[in-house]
């Protein structure tokens, strides 16, 4: 019986073949058979449901626990690049690199928009950045400033056939030299 091996399908199709034969030959006095066949075909009915509602729920269920995994490898690669990119931000920042510091920040902070540690990472190399550009720019004002000068003063010196220097001025020169 197709019943019994839980084919409720099988049953159903057995049981709609017996249902037309009652109504093929109807000149047979089928006795209770027509109502037993037709409550039989319900039972069939709410039983093959109940297996395909049942087959749905486990299928729903691994479909579930496969999206939660894949979420979960996801979401550690995730983790592990943002972790790399703070990494690589702190080292550059470490090593006075600061825009490619503010670039692994940024990087990191589009992985994760609200985690502080990339905020601050970012804010900091970008101060830091900023900082170095100013004390460079300053640096290079105050070096080209006493060129001028010295050029200046340079000019300011009469010109003789014969350069004579005493030991003072000539480490007076060298000091500025090496300036």
């Amino acid at each position: 019986n197709a019943m019994d091996a839980r084919n409720f399908a099988g049953a159903l199709e057995e049981l709609r073949r017996a249902e037309l034969a009652i109504e093929i030959k109807d000149d047979i006095d089928w006795m209770g058979l027509p109502q037993r066949v037709a409550q039989l075909r319900e039972e069939a009915e709410r039983s093959y449901d109940e297996q395909q509602r049942a087959a749905q729920a486990e299928q729903s269920a691994q479909l579930v626990e496969q999206l939660r995994r894949e979420n979960d490898r996801i979401n550690a690669e995730r983790r592990a690049r943002f972790e790399s990119l703070i990494q690589e931000a702190q080292l550059a920042f470490q090593n006075r690199q600061f825009e490619r510091s503010q670039g692994f920040a940024q990087r990191a902070l589009d992985l994760e928009p609200q985690n502080p540690i990339a905020y601050e990472m970012l804010n900091a190399a970008t101060k830091a950045a900023r900082e170095t550009a100013n004390e460079d720019y300053l640096r290079t004002r105050a070096l080209a400033i006493r060129r001028m000068i010295e050029a200046d003063a340079e000019l300011k010196i009469p010109q003789t056939n014969v350069l004579v220097l005493d030991a003072e001025t000539w480490q007076r020169a060298n000091r500025r030299a090496d300036q």
